[in-house]
């Protein structure tokens, strides 16, 4: 895969289940946008962005109509697929990294995204991502401690 100018303008994307996928930057990016998210099977009713090593989001979802991988993408780089949550005014509240949380990259890859986003806690990583609460685990953890008293 060469670019116009002859330079090799491919990327990798590694998926849910370990498969990577060699990406040809030179396309436009809405077709690389929904070639990964129909290979992933990440539904159409979630947001998807893609981020590098250093948890740094993409942000395609927010790129010029026509515009290309090669502006966004470095060659031979490795990105993972990231599913956003978003707040009522706009801001991402809960980036969750693709991977088991078994992957050799899943801690690396969130703890750089916490720094990026600041949302997310140390002790949110221990059980592979944001934790979501439900009324059931509050009292259970309350009726734990008050025994302990």
């Amino acid at each position: 895969m060469r670019s116009l100018t002859g330079k090799p303008t491919y990327f990798m994307v590694e998926l849910p289940n370990n498969e990577i996928l060699n990406i040809n930057a030179n396309c436009i990016l809405k077709l690389i946008y929904e070639y990964i998210r129909l290979k992933a099977g990440v539904p159409d009713s979630l947001e998807m962005d893609l981020c590098d090593d250093d948890g740094v989001a993409k942000s395609l979802f927010e790129a010029p109509e026509g515009a290309y991988g090669t502006d966004f993408f470095e060659h031979r780089h490795m990105y993972y697929i990231v599913v956003l949550k978003r707040t009522k005014n706009g801001t991402v509240s809960n980036p969750r990294v693709l991977l088991s949380t078994g992957h050799r990259h899943f801690g690396h890859v969130m703890r750089a995204m916490a720094k990026v986003y600041d949302r997310i806690s140390d002790s949110e990583f221990s059980m592979g991502g944001p934790k979501m609460e439900t009324s059931s685990s509050k009292d259970k953890s309350k009726r734990k401690h008050s025994r302990r008293k």
